[in-house]
This record gives structure tokens, sequence and C-alpha cells, in this order.
């Protein structure tokens, strides 16, 4: 499993358990 992949789960994990943990990794991927 490569970093992208791994961090592609955790964000689906982090997002569900904390809709508004993630955001500055959203930022960080998305570029918003």
């Amino acid at each position: 499993m490569s970093f992208f992949e791994f961090n592609f789960a955790f964000q689906i994990f982090s997002l569900a358990a904390f809709p508004f943990g993630d955001w500055l990794v959203v930022d960080w991927l998305y570029g918003y």
C-alpha cells in the first residue's frame, strides 16, 4: 500500500469519524 493509498483510506476514516477534524489534510490534497 502506497503512502497516498494509506492517506486516502485515513482521510475516509477521519472524515467519517470527525467531519471537520481533517480539513488541513483536505486543504493539502485538493488545494482549497
